[in-house]
């Protein structure tokens, strides 16, 4: 019998056994979703876990109320509408919350009757991998399939395949275009959920904590922020700019960035290097406007939050000269011993390559000290500076002489 011929409520059944499964499965899938896409463990992963359940479970239920309606035309005139499953739905799902956006798809689809094939993310799909494992012990073959594959190979064909009568798209608005062109040559129905700027308003009247907590969640801090929801801007009256600012630095400060499964990790990781650079560029780029001013600077050498807010004030430009004088000192430190090296291999003996170092270092960080004085809301990277000049010094040999070569 296909599935489309199953009866609604027995679809239903099947729907809840998948989530009762999946329920059973939550931490093992909850540790997947973890080490694919780096959201941590008991802030992120577990919660989508224990969520892609209760969405199977959800539409389990839904299942027997999919009824049509009686049109009441007139007393000789029988006039009633009928609920069909489409067909096959083609489905492509982005990396960020993989496994309960597939959810999401799958459920309600196979809930109405129809057959899927969902592609997921090349980033993702092991979780997503894990959960159609577990449905495929509960549904007839065929009923859910998966694709692995990148967009050209996979998504693109199957977009334009003549088999498939509807499409779900999540990902960019960029390749959300692509997917409504697809649909409109072969005028199949489309869903698409894509990207957006999501800016929050504060007025005088919620300066309070629990509306400090709703920021926090909207803007995914313990998502990195990799969420088409994520609020990109945040709006504060100046009558509680400061207060409220003050409240959000001290929820954030105490926020633990770290190892995505370790439970104490409130903030887990980007998901790939292509990512990471793209969020780098960002914050590059937010330094460098005339407009925005670095307000702060937490922790420790390996972690450094940076946040930029539309107003200038004493304690920003302090927190910038500080940012500025810990990288610059990170730096110098990371390149001395590379400096004494490359001395010593032009020639100078190593005890005079150690004190030129000396002076280098001494001479550079007191030049970008005042290069952060002279310029502290530029975004300058004092770190390309002394690169610079450190590579100067020894390119070019300055004011460092090497020893002679015996003869």
């Amino acid at each position: 019998v296909s599935w489309r011929k199953v009866v609604p409520r027995e679809r239903g059944r099947i729907l809840l056994r998948i989530a009762e499964a999946l329920q059973a499965r939550a931490e093992e899938m909850a540790r997947t979703i973890a080490l694919e896409t780096g959201n941590a463990l008991r802030t992120q992963a577990r919660g989508e876990a224990n969520l892609t359940a209760d969405i199977f479970r959800y539409f389990g239920g839904l299942a027997s109320e999919l009824k049509g309606e009686t049109v009441p035309l007139g007393e000789h005139v029988l006039s009633y509408t009928r609920r069909e499953p489409l067909g096959v739905v083609g489905a492509i799902i982005p990396w960020n919350a993989p496994v309960m956006l597939g959810a999401l798809k799958i459920a309600p689809a196979l809930c109405a009757g129809n057959t899927m094939v969902m592609k997921a993310a090349e980033d993702a799909p092991l979780g997503v991998l894990l959960m159609a494992e577990i449905c495929q012990e509960f549904l007839p073959p065929g009923v859910l399939n998966v694709l692995t594959g990148f967009g050209q190979e996979c998504g693109g064909p199957l977009a334009d395949h003549p088999g498939i009568a509807k499409l779900s798209f999540t990902g960019s608005t960029e390749v959300g275009k692509v997917i409504m062109r697809a649909a409109a040559e072969r005028i199949v129905p489309v869903s698409l959920e894509l990207g957006g700027k999501s800016p929050s308003i504060v007025y005088p009247d919620a300066d309070e904590d629990w509306a400090v907590d709703g920021i926090i969640a909207a803007m995914r801090f313990t998502r990195q922020s990799q969420s088409c929801t994520a609020g990109s801007r945040l709006f504060l009256h100046e009558d509680v700019f400061d207060s409220f600012l003050g409240k959000l630095e001290k929820k954030t400060t105490a926020l633990k960035i770290g190892n995505p499964l370790d439970e104490a990790s409130d903030i887990g990781t980007i998901i790939n290097n292509k990512q990471f650079t793209k969020v780098c560029k960002y914050v590059d780029e937010g330094l460098k406007r005339a407009d925005a001013k670095l307000a702060e600077v937490k922790g420790d050498d390996e972690q450094v939050a940076l946040r930029c807010v539309n107003r200038a004030c004493p304690a920003q430009v302090k927190a910038q000269l500080h940012y500025f004088a810990r990288r610059f000192a990170m730096d110098i430190e990371n390149l001395g011993e590379s400096l004494v090296e490359q001395l010593v291999d032009r020639g100078l003996t190593r005890p005079r390559a150690v004190l030129a170092m000396i002076v280098a270092q001494t001479v550079l960080t007191a030049l970008g000290v005042l290069v952060a004085h002279l310029a502290p809301v530029a975004g300058l990277s004092v770190a390309v500076l002394s690169a610079g000049i450190l590579t100067a010094l020894v390119g070019r040999g300055g004011f460092l002489t090497p020893a002679k070569e015996s003869s």
